[in-house]
């Protein structure tokens, strides 16, 4: 079949017979998403790292390598920025840079962490800066020589979550969309018969 007839061969599928396949597509989403949660949970890695500029650590399928830090003063805030390259740990390529920070609000004194993500079909990557790592530190330490404290997690099969999640909505649409019109359809022909000629 050509995409078109392959389209329309389903389009007719789910038409004649929409509670049936509408409930297996449901079913479909609900799987998809049950494996995605026991992935996330029995797989996920959890890392908290102290790492110089330059330096390179491994977490999972990643290489992480602490790029640069750098400080600015925003309008309201000021911001402690780190780039951290994201290489894959078995062939070296890199695959992304991620940029997390941290910012201080000092008109109320609060401090917030602004989370970097990357996002694949195989696993989300989060970046998280929690400061600076200044034990033994005598007085103030360059950006360039500090150590950065970073919280790492690699959750798997988080788009697949969402994925489910859609598939499940689909199929509902499939199952109620056609019920809904034929009810709507039915109405209207009973307040036609009603009608007085």
């Amino acid at each position: 079949l050509a995409p078109g007839g392959a389209l329309g061969a389903t389009v007719g599928l789910l038409r004649a017979k929409p509670r049936r396949y509408g409930g297996l597509i449901v079913h479909a989403g609900v799987a998809v998403m049950a494996i995605a949660i026991v992935a996330s949970t029995a797989y996920k890695i959890e890392k908290d790292l102290s790492i110089a500029v330059g330096q390179e650590t491994v977490v999972g399928p990643y290489t992480l390598k602490l790029v640069s830090l750098s400080h600015t003063m925003e309008k309201n805030y000021e911001a402690l920025h780190a780039t951290i390259g994201v290489y894959d740990a078995k062939s070296g390529a890199l695959l992304d840079t991620l940029l997390p920070e941290r910012r201080f609000y000092p008109r109320s004194e609060e401090t917030t962490t602004e989370v970097d993500i990357r996002m694949s079909f195989r696993d989300d990557l989060y970046v998280a800066l929690a400061g600076l790592d200044l034990a033994g530190a005598q007085g103030k330490v360059p950006l360039t020589s500090a150590i950065a404290v970073l919280k790492v997690f690699v959750n798997p099969l988080q788009i697949w979550l969402w994925l489910g999640s859609l598939i499940v909505f689909f199929g509902t649409l499939v199952v109620v969309i056609p019920r809904t019109t034929g009810l709507a359809m039915e109405a209207m022909r009973e307040e036609r018969a009603t009608v007085p000629t």
